[in-house]
């Protein structure tokens, strides 16, 4: 469930970190705002994706689309948002390994973590339980 922190987070993060120079004037969002997902369509990831789209198009008044790119452990998305123009009209919800991992996991990395992106909110945290396996 999206708790109302959350949502004024994002939608803080989006409306002051976001719009440029060119734009800063008027209230953003103005036309539809496209959300990449670097994850599978239907896995929590992208319900959660979907669930914050729904919500932010409520609130800011226009649509907010969630579009699937999976592969390469997130590069993909990740790939097609850093050559997007940067605007603010496309973002990415994506796991924080893509970031903080992939670029040392792959020779040569299709985006620079810090040089391609704006990071404006920490949208969801998961606290997944280790396993322990005995053989």
């Amino acid at each position: 469930m999206l708790t109302r922190r959350l949502l004024l987070s994002v939608v803080a993060g989006a409306s002051f970190g976001i719009p440029t120079s060119a734009n800063a004037s008027q209230p953003y969002p103005q036309r539809p705002v496209k959300i990449i997902t670097a994850g599978i369509p239907g896995t929590t990831f992208d319900l959660v994706a979907r669930a914050l789209a729904d919500q932010l198009s409520l609130r800011l008044k226009q649509i907010f689309l969630v579009e699937p790119r999976p592969g390469a452990a997130g590069n993909v998305g990740a790939e097609f948002v850093a050559k997007a123009s940067p605007d603010g009209y496309t973002l990415i919800m994506a796991l924080g390994t893509t970031f903080a991992v992939n670029p040392s996991l792959y020779r040569k990395p299709p985006f620079d973590p810090l040089g391609d992106f704006t990071f404006i909110a920490i949208t969801a945290q998961s606290r997944t339980p280790t396993l322990a396996a005995h053989i």
